[in-house]
């Protein structure tokens, strides 16, 4: 477009602008404020139950407001019937979450209400299982052998004393490997363990009990043998459900042939063309991560954008009519959504495509907000959880963004540059390079526009902003482009010419190969990312309550507008500033030891904005370093750890380190002598150091004298060196002993220390006193000296360990407070400058204790 239609356009936009009011927007927008009713009543049915009594009144309320609208004129008319409206859609909302979360009276959550029991169930596979590669993480292969199989069961039917009866719900079912040959409809019964699933124990964790109730997902089952598991009835050939499965079946393989398959981009294909993102390992999806281009591995509007409008190209330059054009895309549409996964975001992108295009067929002018609240209305009828979940409330923001604010950003970057190279260049043979920078300018200001609308959301969930990730998604498309549009073109070719189809999967993967090269580039950059942390949602809230103001403001004089803006931007921009600078340049110490089952992991933040991290690591947890211990540092906003100490040579305190070392700057990795000599070994240090070694790094020794921080005094006070090169001594009873001095109080983290250190630490340090003991080898009683606590003096014990072995840890006497990770979930110690001391429990805030000399 020239710039003078470009103009014009603008100037009715703006006059458009002038003239709007409510009114306007019920013209124009009449869906909107009730999709936005239709929502609100969701959130409010879900923060405050709403009684049905209530609803009632507000639906006679509605009725009786259209019947006066009758005598009025039209103006007051229309606002009362769209307030009416609204308030059957806030009812509706209300009464879908209702219906959402009621339980059958047969619903198999009802058999747990004791907490865990024995069941056989029968039932039919909701979901085909899911095997988790262990390859994916560094320790997955060395420790466990087998991944193991989750899939959903849809039970129907449970043997409880002697009698089977019929139940309902779904079940996620966690199996041994070989349940992978079952497929979605067919008919099994397992022995199973029965029971519901935990909190989360860890700040930044992912809720996984949350996500699941929110789908009415109450019960896991647990099959913890091969013959638990039996295989009724396979699913009836001619069913809807193995149709489908046929068709993802196929299509899987017409995208991914036996050359294809091999590759190492292969998952990263299958995420762009068919939304399944299991495959990819872990630092090629922490790359995507930090770079913001995550949404291109998660099927979006995007792909369903290029999918339909290379279609519409193909079927034009086949000289199809426009109506027969759009009647062929809503079928393409269509069957391309019943392949991949049923998302938010595919769902909402599904409806705005067949919006526009029935639009086109019955020949009416689309409306980008009807169609998006069209997309809100139906999203949530089917599903009215989804509106608590991140890729929820993200799909829809920066949809919303780049309704609200693309072609404000699109019309002023333009303004600036190609309009002023439109004359020069207008006569040339130069002139596509006007055109170029056209193109490129709207789709940075379409990513800027979505990064607007998104970036709040990112920072409420995660922590985190990438303030480049508009800039790299303009530098990244054109390969993206390339893949979906030979990755389509692939899928339908396979079929009909097979040989085509070798030569595009052959260039497909060269692309693809680019594609991740080029992200994992940009995320090592190392300004891709800000972590900030933890934010509340009134301040998100806020903010986006402030740029709309800015957008929505009818301020004509420039520069009240600039004063406007830039205000608004420091508004926003300084509390995050100040909320980065507090987290990283703290008075007190904080040390929190993250609830990992049977391992540790402790991280401590030192006044002055040093930090460390004491052992990574787990038998509970698989990939503790990337599941657990990487969304702690997110969540409060880390992403530098000075020192890394690693305890001694034992699986259960280092199989995390890898993760954390690949997605984290890691200034120094630290051990004793004793781990040295291990790692230079066939050992689990020496497989260790042979992961850091492919990141790039080693360990080094922790010399006496090295300061972890200039604010803290730190100590090591066992092995001695003749220990660590002592072959009768264990590897638990050269586990680093450390003591953290500050303010007047004293912390021990013991490590894994058995009877022979514990005596040999107490003997050479007779007169130590502690305030907080980290209980050596997660507290086991068996392995503990005999008034060990006692003679340190300690107020309060931590203990780490797994919840199995939580009822026969170590009990302190009376006057000496215990905290256990398998109850109290992550446990934070914080010693204020005027040594106050405080401890802490995730999932007990409430039994928070302070103690002050």
């Amino acid at each position: 477009m020239d710039p003078v239609r470009r103009q014009l356009k603008l100037l009715d936009a703006r006059l458009a602008k002038r003239k709007s009011g409510i009114g306007r927007l019920f013209a124009y927008c009449p869906l909107l404020l009730p999709a936005v009713a239709f929502s609100t009543a969701i959130v409010a049915e879900n923060t405050c139950p709403l009684p049905v009594g209530v609803l009632f009144g507000v639906l006679l309320l509605a009725f009786g407001a259209v019947a006066y609208s009758l005598r009025l004129q039209s103006r007051t008319r229309l606002y009362l019937a769209a307030g009416a409206a609204c308030l059957v859609f806030f009812c509706l909302g209300a009464v879908r979450l209702k219906c959402h979360y009621q339980p059958r009276g047969d619903d198999i959550r009802r058999l747990i209400r004791d907490g865990r029991a024995l069941a056989t169930v029968r039932g039919t596979v909701h979901t085909n299982p899911s095997c988790e590669d262990p390859d994916l993480w560094k320790f997955g292969r060395y420790h466990w052998a087998q991944s193991g199989c989750r899939f959903y069961l849809k039970a129907n039917h449970v043997r409880s004393e002697g009698r089977w009866v019929d139940v309902s719900g779904i079940v996620l079912v966690q199996a041994h490997e070989d349940a992978a040959v079952l497929r979605r409809g067919d008919v099994i019964q397992i022995q199973c363990w029965l029971d519901g699933f935990g909190e989360a124990m860890n700040p930044g964790q992912f809720d996984i009990r949350q996500s699941l109730h929110r789908r009415n997902i109450y019960v896991a089952a647990a099959v913890e043998s091969a013959d638990g598991l039996q295989l009724l009835s396979k699913a009836p050939p001619g069913s809807l459900t193995t149709a489908l499965e046929h068709l993802r079946e196929n299509a899987s393989g017409t995208l991914l042939d036996e050359v294809l398959a091999e590759q190492d981009a292969a998952p990263v294909l299958t995420a762009l063309l068919l939304g399944r993102r299991s495959g990819i390992d872990i630092q090629t999806a922490d790359a995507f991560q930090k770079t913001g281009l995550a949404h291109f591995i998660s099927l979006s509007g995007m792909h369903l954008g290029i999918l339909a409008l290379t279609g519409w190209r193909l079927l034009r330059a086949a000289g199809l009519s426009r109506r027969w054009r759009a009647v062929v895309c809503i079928l393409m549409i269509t069957l391309y959504v019943l392949i991949i996964p049923a998302r938010a975001p595919t769902l909402r992108a599904a409806v705005i495509c067949w919006a526009f295009f029935l639009s086109i067929l019955f020949t009416r002018k689309p409306n980008p907000v009807n169609t998006l609240a069209i997309a809100v209305f139906v999203g949530l009828m089917i599903r009215p959880a989804d509106i608590f979940t991140a890729g929820w409330q993200l799909s829809y923001a920066t949809v919303l963004g780049i309704i609200l604010f693309h072609h404000s950003i699109s019309n002023w970057i333009l303004e600036q540059t190609a309009d002023r190279m439109y004359a020069p260049l207008k006569d040339t043979r130069a002139f596509w390079l006007s055109g170029l920078l056209t193109h490129g300018v709207d789709l940075f200001a379409v990513g800027l526009a979505a990064w607007i609308g998104g970036s709040g959301i990112l920072l409420y969930h995660f922590g985190t902003i990438g303030p480049l990730a508009s800039v790299w998604t303009v530098a990244v498309f054109p390969l993206v482009w390339a893949i979906l549009v030979l990755g389509f073109a692939k899928m339908a070719l396979t079929l009909v010419f097979p040989t085509v189809a070798l030569a595009i999967g052959l260039l497909l993967s060269q692309i693809a190969d680019a594609f991740i090269f080029a992200v994992k580039f940009l995320a090592g950059l190392g300004l891709s990312e800000l972590r900030i942390g933890e934010v509340s949602g009134v301040f998100i809230v806020s903010c986006y309550t402030l740029v709309l103001l800015v957008r929505f403001s009818r301020i004509e004089k420039l520069f009240f507008r600039r004063m406007l803006l830039v205000s608004t931007a420091a508004a926003i921009v300084a509390p995050l500033v100040v909320t980065k600078h507090l987290r990283t340049h703290r008075n007190d110490l904080e040390m929190t030891s993250l609830a990992v089952g049977h391992g540790q992991a402790i991280f401590v933040a030192f006044p002055g904005g040093q930090n460390a991290m004491f052992d990574a690591g787990s038998l509970s947890h698989k990939n503790c370093g990337w599941r657990v211990v990487v969304p702690f540092l997110r969540h409060k906003g880390i992403d530098r750890i000075d020192h890394l100490v690693v305890s001694h040579d034992d699986i259960d305190h280092i199989n995390g380190i890898p993760e954390i070392v690949a997605s984290v700057r890691v200034d120094h990795i630290r051990a004793n002598a004793a781990v040295l000599n291990k790692a230079a070994s066939v050992s689990t240090a020496g497989y260790l150091n042979s992961c850091l070694k492919r990141l790039g790094r080693e360990i080094e020794l922790l010399e006496d004298g090295v300061e972890l921080s200039k604010a803290v005094e730190t100590t090591v006070l066992w092995p001695t060196a003749d220990v660590c090169q002592d072959p009768a001594v264990s590897d638990n009873d050269k586990s680093m002993v450390l003591l953290i001095e500050f303010a007047g109080r004293r912390i021990l983290l013991c490590s894994d220390i058995e009877t022979y250190a514990q005596e040999q630490l107490l003997a050479q340090n007779p007169d130590l006193k502690v305030d907080v003991l980290f209980m050596p080898h997660h507290g086991s009683v068996s392995n503990l000296v005999e008034n060990f606590v006692e003679r340190l003096a300690a107020d309060i014990v931590v203990v780490n360990c797994r919840e199995s072995r939580y009822a026969s840890a170590y009990r302190p006497p009376q006057g000496v407070r215990a905290l256990y990770t398998p109850v109290d979930g992550a446990v934070t110690i914080k010693i204020q400058a005027d040594g106050a001391l405080s401890a802490t429990g995730l999932l007990n805030n409430k039994s928070e204790s302070s103690v002050s000399d």
